[in-house]
């Protein structure tokens, strides 16, 4: 209770309101993701025990969030999760080339350092 949700592959934002019985389901099934704070200007859209959990998170930092607010960010809230879809992969020789599609506001960069060892020697 109280959590905003977002449509998987960057749609809209949606809750605390009418979220329905059956959220649970549709997270389960990729359909929609729970949501995080961007701070910026405005009041969080959560509400309840969520937006008590992230304003004592955001407390944690103190000055970070008034910062961006006085900044003239908005606030907003991203997918707390990333689903790649339509993956694909092929070797040659020694080359891996993988292939995904991302919903808007993901970034590949993402996906490749949660599979693969980034890190320069």
């Amino acid at each position: 209770p109280g959590d905003v949700f977002q449509f998987d592959r960057g749609g809209s934002v949606f809750g605390p309101d009418g979220v329905g019985d059956d959220i649970d389901a549709r997270v389960a099934a990729g359909v929609v993701h729970p949501t995080g704070p961007m701070w910026g200007q405005g009041e969080l859209r959560c509400s309840g025990e969520v937006a008590a959990l992230e304003s004592a998170i955001a407390a944690t930092g103190p000055g970070y969030a008034d910062a961006l607010a006085r900044a003239g960010l908005r606030q907003e809230r991203r997918a707390l999760r990333l689903m790649p879809h339509a993956l694909t992969h092929a070797w040659e020789d020694d080359v891996l080339t993988i292939g995904f599609e991302l919903g808007r506001g993901a970034y590949a960069t993402a996906v490749i350092g949660e599979v693969a060892d980034t890190a320069q020697s």
